[in-house]
């Protein structure tokens, strides 16, 4: 029919399939507009939650969309507080009791006197949300965790001066065995059960908490 077909050489046509892209590759698009509200979302390059300058709704991106998630804010002792942001994670577990603050404190070996409401009290893991190093991680995950009856309850007041949330949910669930065995004292007796203990997860939350600047450190308010 008097058509002209080119024909590639192999060489060509490996090289040409080699550098096709790949559709997981390719960038996509999620529009950063409110449910709630239609305000627009906000947050910094490496946020995985979004504010709405609007509303104040928290929104944390799964599977390519949107889903809203719970939060408070406590409000610090100052003006000047800085807010971090940490995930409150709810949860019992199976292979060893631990439903409560005061199976904690005896799994753990704390040198605490369990309150009388300790029996009462679900257990909750407050995680930074934020990146820092894992030893420092560890560090401020067990002294918030065991400390959280000196917190007061927190309020959705607008957030204004804050630290952004760039440490994902996911990890933070994945290191929830990590903090458990950073608590424990008298690892010996205590870490054999570790690798039989499963997490069950009832909640999970974002809370801001207050820290002022002293020098060189920062410090919770409370």
């Amino acid at each position: 029919d008097g058509s002209i077909v080119d024909t590639i050489d192999p060489d060509t046509l490996h090289q040409l399939k080699a550098t096709e892209s790949k559709k997981g590759w390719e960038p996509s698009f999620t529009g950063t507009i409110c449910s709630k509200c239609g305000g627009l979302l906000k947050g910094q390059r490496d946020s995985r939650v979004l504010v709405c300058d609007n509303c104040s709704a928290h929104w944390l991106e799964s599977h390519g969309r949107f889903k809203e998630i719970k939060w408070s804010s406590v409000a610090g002792k100052g003006r000047g507080a800085t807010l971090f942001p940490f995930w409150k994670i709810t949860f019992s577990a199976k292979g060893y009791q631990l439903s409560n603050f005061e199976d904690l404190i005896q799994f753990t070996n704390q040198p605490i006197i369990p309150s009388q409401t300790a029996k009462e009290q679900q257990l909750y893991f407050l995680l930074p949300a934020f990146k820092i190093n894992p030893k420092v991680y560890l560090q401020i995950a067990s002294q918030l965790t065991m400390a959280q009856n000196k917190l007061p309850a927190g309020k959705n007041t607008k957030v204004k001066k804050s630290q952004p949330v760039n440490l994902p949910l996911s990890e933070a669930l994945q290191s929830v065995k990590s903090v458990l065995a950073s608590l424990t004292i008298g690892k010996k007796k205590r870490l054999q059960y570790l690798p039989q203990i499963k997490i069950i997860v009832h909640r999970t939350e974002l809370v801001y908490l207050p820290f002022e600047k002293n020098v060189h450190d920062y410090i919770q308010c409370h």
